[in-house]
């Protein structure tokens, strides 16, 4: 922004009555202001790495494995309310997908063997 044009800003701003041009000027020249000032930007305050950018991995499951996961939540959710709560600070932090993301950690842990032989399992589960 001009020095020009903030001069010409403040002087349109304490004029008292503006003409058509003029008050077209003070609002093209506030714009101008406003576009050269920082925006406020948001950051990922719940996270480390947004998932919102990120492309999405399709996975289809079962009935029977969506139905697993839903037994399993609401079983941790029964069993361990306080547990919950004080690691996670509420029972709405366990989800269907917090408890793959979960799943993912923990592959991790264990070993090539223990992934080949629940794989295996998981094929033969598919086919009955």
């Amino acid at each position: 922004m001009k020095d020009e044009d903030l001069i010409l800003l403040e002087e349109l701003e304490n004029k008292t009555n503006l003409t058509p041009v003029e008050s077209a000027r003070l609002k093209i020249i506030r714009r101008a202001v406003l576009k050269d000032k920082p925006k406020f930007k948001k950051t990922n305050v719940f996270a480390i790495e947004a998932t919102t950018n990120m492309n999405p991995v399709p996975i289809r499951f079962t009935q029977r494995e969506k139905t697993g996961l839903i037994e399993l939540r609401n079983d941790i959710k029964r069993n361990n309310p306080e547990l919950i709560i004080m690691e996670l600070g509420s029972e709405r932090d366990i989800s269907n997908t917090k408890l793959i993301r979960a799943a993912v950690h923990l592959l991790k842990e264990i070993t090539h063997e223990e992934i080949i032989k629940a794989i295996k399992d998981i094929k033969l589960n598919m086919i009955r």
